[in-house]
């Protein structure tokens, strides 16, 4: 049992410069969150006061922040100087992780949607974006939800097919968003609306379309019907779950 919590505390304190910095100023408080025998205790001790640490706590957060930063690009772009702390408190929130990219995009992604939702992160852009890159790393990962009719079949969007909601013109949006302009100061030449982009995986591509409000509607609220129309199961959008 010793040697679990062992384990687990040099984790947290490789995950969590905060902490070491804690046990550096007062040594019992790993006594107190952790079940450690005497030569553990003193073994841990020994490995925060190393100038090593510092690296390990350095290398293990450059690890996390590498795949958003390959993966969710244009949101992290978006955050701007925001970036860090929200970063900051992701770690102290999510301590633990298996540094798996698809894992730890996922996570963020929620993390940082939460934020939106509530109120503490208000960012222009943001919202529509993260939802786009997260669709795009749905493809990646081939993550399908099923939606149930009443005649008992189960539907869900073709696994290479997603759709992505945006308020603002896409093509602008991103043609802003790939140049060293501004995205405060160019807000107002972005035009509003209702826009729905096709994501369709073509091998290691990923193409993209704009495509009617009232195609897209319907598979952005996919989830909300009971009957899918034969017609629009007929557009091979769509397959029966076995």
């Amino acid at each position: 049992m010793a040697l679990a919590s062992f384990q687990r505390a040099l984790f947290d304190l490789i995950a969590n410069p905060g902490l070491c910095l804690q046990a550096k100023e007062n040594p019992d408080i790993l006594s107190e969150k952790y079940e450690l025998s005497p030569k553990e205790f003193n073994r841990l001790h020994s490995v925060i006061l190393q100038k090593g640490m510092s690296t390990n706590c350095t290398l293990y957060r450059i690890n996390r922040v590498t795949p958003l930063y390959t993966l969710l690009s244009y949101t992290c772009k978006l955050l701007g100087d925001n970036l860090l702390p929200l970063l900051i408190a992701f770690w102290e929130k999510n301590g633990r992780t298996n540094l798996q990219f698809k894992d730890e995009v996922i996570l963020f992604a929620e993390y940082l949607q939460e934020a939106i939702s509530e109120g503490t992160v208000q960012i222009p852009f943001l919202e529509e974006v993260l939802s786009f890159e997260t669709k795009i790393n749905e493809l990646r990962y081939q993550k399908a939800e099923p939606v149930t009719n009443r005649s008992g079949g189960t539907y869900t969007l073709n696994s290479d097919i997603r759709v992505a909601f945006f308020r603002h013109h896409p093509q602008t949006l991103f043609d802003i968003l790939t140049s060293d302009r501004l995205m405060n100061s160019s807000a107002d030449m972005i035009e509003e609306g209702e826009y729905y982009l096709l994501l369709e995986q073509n091998g290691d591509e990923i193409d993209m379309k704009i495509i009617s409000a009232e195609l897209g509607c319907i598979l952005d609220n996919i989830e909300k019907y009971n009957v899918l129309p034969q017609e629009f199961i007929e557009t091979g959008l769509v397959r029966e779950m076995s």
